[in-house]
């Protein structure tokens, strides 16, 4: 009977996590460390930008910027949405106020 180690069969598992770098010197300095082929994401700590980070299969390493804002909750939407439809409706009020002011002023 052979016995075997019963984890050598299993994939590795990835490791998960958070690249943070500070500005484009950086995300720079991470990509040196990249086979080619590989991406990888880095998160700003210096300002609201992510490094997209890729290196081809020839080796060449890019690294490219990118701008990121807080996503609106639904909720936030609705909000800002009803506030537009609000303002509208209340130019929209104005607008029949005076045209019946002039009619009535015509009278």
């Amino acid at each position: 009977m052979a016995y075997g180690n019963p984890y050598l069969n299993y994939p590795q598992q990835k490791k998960y996590g958070i690249i943070k770098v500070r500005g484009q010197a950086g995300a720079e300095a991470e990509v040196v460390t990249m086979a080619p082929g590989d991406q990888a994401i880095f998160l700003d700590e210096t300002a609201a930008v992510v490094w997209l980070a890729m290196v081809d299969e020839a080796g060449k390493k890019t690294v490219s910027p990118y701008d990121i804002t807080p996503a609106k909750t639904r909720e936030e939407k609705d909000a800002a949405r009803y506030a537009a439809l609000e303002e509208r409706l209340t130019a929209l009020e104005g607008i029949i106020r005076e045209s019946n002011f002039e009619r009535n002023q015509q009278e």
